[in-house]
């Protein structure tokens, strides 16, 4: 019987629309009011909202002031994303009845949708006081006192639904969420696994509790969480994501890689995904593939920096130098505050022969990560190499003033002070190096053949070659 109406008013519906496209439409061709509302209802249970607004303008030109009326357009707007005649309409709908709950809910959620979850727990604590048995209102009430961050309210609302046949599980996922956000992690994990309990097949309770687990950092966990989810929806994308990502921080690069495909395969545009995708690749060795992926997060957004400047890496590694120079030049075109693109880019002119114009790339790296270590080294040597002395001092004195454990600034700074014939401050500089590194003893013979006729520093230099 409901298969023959379903029919009987598709085919009203569709006579009603051919009848108003051509203009014909008659005032006895309109249906009452109560058949409009269910041509609505059909219409909107079937998403078409262009012709759900013709039918629904028909219905309130029969009774203007229906409060159903006004709020069925207000729900077409939601539908369409249109927020101002969405909140004007089912204002209308409250106006002419605030004490429907039904209504109440639904412009509750709409408000909420378009940003105002204040005047949505307004509208929904009017009704509570009305109706303080009505679960359903009670729990919107608990989710926008959540929403605004009034988390302890929330979980005092939402814990009067625990054990409601109806809305429980719903409100027990919400407190586990409420504990998620005050970060006590042990009663997050409880409440979802509550909801697991209650259902065990639902995917997004699994998901939540991997990602609690995740947030503490507790991956392999995590990662059991997700396939029970994927168990239950193999096309739960979230959770192929959140699995790669924890695979990728432990290591397990090509497990990894795997679970981004995965992910791809459901949103093959999703730039996030591919970025990461791409990172993996290029961390992997696999330059050709990373380039292809990161060319592709370009396609999708022209403006993603980290695009260019992996792609770059890539094509750095390649020795593809000019390509790469590309690549750094149009991310720092986007996003000039990136310490590592600039860093990047003046290695990439060093090798180039062009070390002139690389020390103004590193004093820019340096000048926004200024506790970069391998960037005073660079940025030293490449001074040093210049005959820039003084500039190479500053940077050397100013890496072991960073990292006074690493036996480099130590042993660069000797070389400058040899040049600067400075005897003394280059032994002592030596002892400490070769302290931190005895390594470093096998170095001295190229790096300070050209003292010159420093008796000391040679007589010190002869001892050190006869013992090594």
């Amino acid at each position: 019987e409901n298969e023959e109406n379903d029919s009987d008013l598709e085919y009203e519906i569709n006579r009603i629309i051919e009848l108003h496209n051509s203009h014909n439409l008659e005032e006895y061709d309109i249906p009452p009011a109560g058949i409009l509302e269910d041509m609505v209802i059909h219409l909107l249970d079937k998403a078409e909202f262009e012709n759900a607004l013709i039918f629904v303008e028909f219905w309130l030109n029969k009774e203007p002031y229906s409060a159903d009326a006004n709020s069925k357009k207000g729900l077409i707007y939601l539908n369409l994303e249109n927020k101002e005649k969405c909140l004007k309409f089912y204002q209308i709908a409250l106006d002419i009845d605030a004490f429907d709950s039904e209504i109440a809910v639904q412009a509750a959620i709409s408000f909420s949708h378009f940003g105002n979850p204040s005047r949505a727990l307004e509208i929904v604590s009017s009704v509570s006081e009305l109706y303080p048995d009505n679960e359903e209102v009670t729990f919107y009430k608990g989710v926008y006192l959540s929403n605004l961050e009034r988390t302890h309210e929330a979980i005092y609302a939402l814990d009067s639904l625990r054990h409601s046949e109806n809305w429980g599980k719903e409100a027990t996922q919400e407190i586990a969420f409420c504990y998620y956000y005050l970060g006590i992690i042990d009663k997050a994990l409880e409440y979802f696994q509550d909801v697991i309990d209650f259902d065990p097949f639902d995917a997004n309770a699994w998901f939540n509790k991997g990602v609690v687990y995740s947030y503490n950092g507790q991956l392999l966990k995590a990662n059991v969480c997700y396939d029970y989810a994927l168990a239950v929806d193999e096309d739960n994308f979230l959770s192929h994501y959140n699995k790669g990502h924890n695979l990728a921080v432990m290591g397990k690069l090509l497990e990894a890689i795997e679970c981004y495909q995965k992910a791809l395969a459901l949103s093959p545009n999703d730039e996030d995904t591919l970025y990461n995708l791409g990172s993996l690749y290029a961390d992997s060795g696999n330059y050709i593939a990373a380039i292809d992926t990161f060319t592709k997060v370009i396609g999708i957004n022209n403006t993603h920096h980290f695009a260019y400047f992996g792609r770059g890496v890539c094509y750095d590694a390649l020795e593809l130098f000019d390509d790469a120079l590309v690549d750094y030049n149009r991310a720092l075109a986007i996003f000039t505050d990136n310490s590592e693109l600039w860093y990047a880019k003046a290695d990439l002119l060093y090798n180039l022969g062009f070390p002139d114009e690389s020390i103004e790339c590193y004093l820019k790296a340096l000048e926004i990560a200024p506790d970069n270590i391998e960037c005073w080294y660079d940025y030293g040597q490449t001074c040093f190499e210049l005959n820039n002395f003084k500039d190479a001092q500053d940077a050397f004195n100013k890496l072991i003033e960073l990292a006074p454990d690493w036996s480099e600034g130590y042993y660069q700074l000797a070389k400058v002070y040899a040049h600067n014939k400075n005897s003394d401050r280059v032994i002592s500089l030596l002892n400490n190096a070769f302290l931190l590194d005895p390594k470093k003893k096998d170095l001295i013979k190229e790096d300070f053949k050209d003292i010159g006729d420093n008796r000391e520093l040679k007589n010190y230099l002869n001892n050190l070659y006869e013992t090594n």
